[in-house]
């Protein structure tokens, strides 16, 4: 369990940065916008994808974590509230760039010949597929209102999603041990598995 609480720190913190930006980033042109060294990119989908996991393991939190959760989810909400126009646009381009660069992921698998290939193709997967949650918490944001979501997004989800079953075989969790109460199978069912291989 302390592998899991480090890991929800660690998205606290990042958060937290994320939020300090924000602003400045919703103005700006950048799409990826660079925080420095050791922290990744901030991103909408980013700051949200950990949100969305932070909110479904908030009792994981000590109360003190908890106070600084709901104080950044609160701060970044009300000004993401506030820009509309502005949200709705950077996050629809983060969409696409989201599902260019998942469906990127699931076309190498299919130039991927030897055994030796395939499983350093999976052994990527519980990175790459933070896209797929990306994308989950983008446009689900996108289904609240005041925002709207453009009406084709779920569709080119939907086959990437069709395509990736196709290939797929349900298995065990591919993230942290004790993140599956944020992510239910019957709804993350791309966080439950692998792809299949030959004779298996």
């Amino acid at each position: 369990m302390s592998e899991l609480r480090r890991k929800l720190e660690s998205d606290l913190e990042i958060m937290e940065e994320m939020a300090a930006k924000m602003d400045s980033y919703l103005s700006s042109d950048s799409l990826f916008w660079n925080m420095g060294p050791g922290l990744p990119a901030l991103t909408l989908g980013g700051f949200l994808m950990r949100q969305y996991r932070l909110d479904g393991l908030s009792d994981m939190l000590s109360e003190r974590n908890e106070s600084r959760f709901l104080a950044t989810a609160r701060k970044v909400n009300g000004l993401l509230s506030e820009r509309v126009v502005a949200f709705e646009q950077k996050a629809h381009q983060e969409i696409d760039s989201r599902i260019r660069q998942w469906q990127e992921y699931l076309r190498d698998r299919d130039w991927e010949e030897s055994q030796k290939e395939l499983k350093a193709h999976q052994k990527r997967y519980p990175t790459a597929v933070e896209a797929r949650a990306m994308l989950h918490a983008l446009t689900e944001t996108l289904r609240t209102p005041p925002y709207q979501l453009d009406e084709q997004v779920p569709q080119r989800i939907e086959a990437l999603d069709k395509r990736q079953r196709g290939q797929w075989q349900d298995g065990e969790f591919v993230w942290t041990e004790g993140m599956e109460p944020a992510y239910p199978k019957d709804g993350f069912w791309w966080l439950y598995g692998r792809f299949r291989t030959d004779g298996s």
